[in-house]
C-alpha cells in the first residue's frame, strides 16, 4: 500500500505546483510614481518627481522579464564643483529611457510578496541652462545597469499595490528612485 500511496502524493504535489505556477504566469502592467534623489559628484541637484510605466511577462510563480519606460525627473541644479549658480542662473537636467529588466519575486503568503530585479538601462541626459548672458544646453546617452527591490500587496486576483526603491548608474553616477504604484495581472 505505501509504495502506491508515496508516487501518488508525489505525483499529485508536482501537479499542484504546476497548476499554482501556471496560476501566477502571464502579463502584468505598473504604474507608479515618486521620487528622485541624484547620488552625482561634482555637481547638487535638487530632488525630483519620477514616474515609470512598465509591461513584463511571468514565466513562473517566482521569475519574469519586463520593458519599463522611466522618466527618472527634471532636477534643478544648485551647484557645480560646491560652487552656488549665480543668482541669474537657472540651470536643469533631465534623464529617462527604456529599462530592460529581470525580476524574481518571492511570495510571502497570498496577499504579499517581496521582488528584486535587475537590468540595463538604455538613458538619455538633457542638461539646459539659461541665464542673462544667455542659453544653452548639452545632451548625452549611454547604457548602464539598474537594480530595485520592492513589495507587493494583493488588493484583488489581478490587481496589487508595489513599493520600490530602484537604482539607476548613469554614466558613474546614481540615481535613486522610491515608487509607488499599482500593477494588473492580465
Amino acid at each position: 500500500m505505501k509504495k502506491t500511496l508515496i508516487p501518488a502524493f508525489i505525483l499529485a504535489s508536482t501537479l499542484s505546483v504546476t497548476a499554482i505556477a501556471a496560476d501566477n504566469s502571464g502579463w502584468f502592467a505598473t504604474a507608479a510614481i515618486g521620487q528622485s534623489d541624484v547620488d552625482a559628484s561634482d555637481i547638487e541637484l535638487d530632488q525630483a518627481t519620477n514616474y515609470k510605466l512598465l509591461v513584463g511577462y511571468d514565466f513562473t510563480r517566482n521569475w519574469a522579464i519586463g520593458v519599463e519606460y522611466a522618466d527618472l525627473g527634471k532636477f534643478d541644479v544648485t551647484s557645480l564643483f560646491g560652487d552656488p549658480l549665480p543668482a541669474d542662473v537657472s540651470s536643469f537636467l533631465e534623464v529617462d529611457g527604456v529599462n530592460f529588466f529581470g525580476q524574481y519575486t518571492q511570495p510571502i503568503n497570498d496577499s504579499f510578496s517581496l521582488f528584486a530585479k535587475a537590468g540595463v538601462y538604455l538613458w538619455d541626459l538633457k542638461a539646459t541652462a539659461s541665464g542673462s548672458e544667455g542659453s544653452g544646453s548639452e545632451s548625452d546617452d549611454g547604457s548602464d545597469i539598474s537594480w530595485g527591490v520592492g513589495a507587493e500587496f494583493n488588493v484583488t486576483d489581478t490587481a496589487a499595490l508595489a513599493v520600490e526603491f530602484q537604482r539607476f548608474d548613469i554614466g558613474g553616477d546614481n540615481i535613486n528612485t522610491l515608487t509607488g504604484g499599482i500593477t494588473f495581472q492580465f
